[in-house]
């Protein structure tokens, strides 16, 4: 039986097991207060007759995930047709540039949520788990506060220069509107980076639907702010900006309110605060944000070999493939990103059989959800592209088979990633993604040249590299490692 298949069978019998979660029942539990309270039995650490709960916060955690991850795709795609609608095809197309440009700052949060995640569980996991809590806390914001002043900076600095980075048609009142634009929009994407520390806090305390549902909140209220935009007039672009803004403000509050629960920091902030501690969240989220840059040699590069050694027309047909296998690989971050506390906390328990089932089954479970997701684009990519595209694009179908496999065997990956930053690996999981991003790149280029390959060489060398990362080295690097010392943990 295949891996797929495997996962198929795996996940109708979790349904059939699973009992339909009660909002009701998930909402009015009462949240755990003092010492001893939350973690362990939140995250399913429970007895016998708690089990049902258990399975039943999974399930209703899944659910959240994906709504989670729905909100930011709809948010983005209704607010971006209100700008083109409003104010015009310049307007929309400054919208997606300045957004992508300000993708950048995901390097200045320096891995923060993932760092927070790992450290809260191992604090929660020892003696004086409240108080030990807050001390992690109080570090996390002091870290959050240093990313959040850099992610400032560059943003300020983006602003001041917008004109030289970007081209902006129209005068100098549309340069004024651009730059506050990106002003507005980056404060708001550093202060949502800002709030993954208490998120995080939430998360471990095993109230992943709850950080989840406060997303959604935050996605609704940006396109509820920008659909409450005057439709001529000021505010104009820049109002998109400060809506984002407010809305970031607003997660960043409710997180921190509902974090305050389990680690209040009330007073005594900075007695906490050790510079130690600190520079321990840094180094572990830089080596986090390390392999985030390698992110860049996969699509990013590939777009550029294909330019350099095929042609533009075939990056006008990569282009489009490439966008339906970022939408799917949603399907198994979901999964992932509900795992990630989980699989922290079972790892500051000491419990490593539950880490290699949240593994195992994590992995097949994404599988066979992307699986069945690139199955169903395969067959509709026709009406997908002209519904989409306004055409069939031919070119575009012939590289479908090759980008969704691909996308099947690294997004099963995400489960494995989460793994080892949870269990504190994140120095060979680092590594391992440079090696395989230097390999892709290196296997891609010489199918091109030598091989005559053309757009196909570039896709094949992205799934051998793939196949080695997600297929080869995760399982035989996770099974074999998660029941060992995490990586530095005796320094730390």
């Amino acid at each position: 039986m295949t891996g797929v298949a495997q996962g198929s069978v795996w996940m109708t019998a979790l349904r059939s097991s699973l009992p339909r979660p009660s909002v009701r029942h998930l909402w009015r539990t009462p949240w755990p207060r003092g010492r001893g309270a939350g973690t362990s039995r939140a995250m399913g650490d429970a007895g016998a007759g708690d089990r049902l709960g258990a399975r039943a916060r999974l399930t209703w955690d899944l659910a959240s995930a994906y709504a989670a991850s729905g909100a930011r795709v709809a948010s983005w795609v209704t607010v971006s047709a209100i700008v083109y609608r409003r104010l015009g095809a310049d307007a929309f197309a400054l919208l997606a540039l300045v957004r992508a440009t300000l993708g950048v700052l995901t390097y200045t949060a320096m891995g923060t949520g993932p760092a927070m995640v790992h450290h809260l569980a191992r604090a929660g996991a020892g003696g004086g788990r409240r108080a030990a809590l807050g001390r992690a806390y109080a570090n996390g914001v002091a870290v959050a506060l240093l990313t959040l002043v850099a992610g400032v900076a560059v943003t300020l600095l983006f602003g001041l220069n917008v004109g030289s980075v970007v081209a902006v048609p129209g005068g100098p009142g549309a340069l004024n509107a651009a730059a506050d634009l990106v002003v507005f929009l980056g404060f708001g994407i550093a202060v949502r980076f800002a709030s993954d520390v208490p998120g995080a806090v939430i998360q471990v305390e095993g109230r992943v639907a709850v950080d989840n549902w406060l997303v959604v909140a935050a996605e609704g209220a940006w396109v509820g702010l920008t659909v409450a935009m005057p439709a001529h007039g000021a505010p104009g672009i820049e109002g998109v900006g400060r809506a984002y803004l407010f809305a970031a403000l607003a997660l960043l509050i409710a997180r921190a309110v509902v974090a305050d629960r389990w680690a209040p920091l009330r007073s005594g902030v900075t007695a906490h605060v050790r510079w130690r501690v600190v520079r321990q969240f840094l180094g572990f989220g830089a080596l986090v944000t390390l392999a985030q840059v390698a992110d860049f040699l996969y699509a990013p590069v590939d777009f550029l070999l294909i330019n350099r050694f095929v042609s533009a027309g075939a990056v006008a047909e990569y282009a489009p493939a490439v966008q339906i296998s970022g939408g799917l690989l949603l399907g198994g971050g979901a999964i992932a990103a509900v795992l990630l506390p989980r699989a922290a906390v079972a790892h500051a328990r000491g419990d490593t059989a539950l880490l290699r089932r949240y593994f195992v089954r994590g992995t097949l479970a994404s599988a066979a959800v992307l699986a069945a997701g690139a199955v169903a684009v395969w067959a509709l990519a026709p009406l997908l592209l002209r519904l989409w595209l306004g055409a069939d694009v031919p070119g575009t179908r012939a590289l479908l088979p090759l980008v969704l496999l691909h996308t099947v065997i690294g997004g099963s990956g995400a489960v494995g990633r989460v793994i080892l930053i949870a269990t504190g690996r994140v120095r060979a999981y680092t590594t391992a993604v440079l090696v395989t991003a230097v390999g892709n790149v290196a296997v891609s280029v010489l199918l091109v040249t030598v091989g005559g390959m053309g757009v196909t060489g570039v896709i094949i060398g992205t799934l051998v590299a793939a196949i080695g990362f997600c297929g080869v080295w995760m399982p035989w690097y996770v099974l074999g490692a998660v029941g060992g010392r995490t990586e530095g943990e005796d320094r730390g």
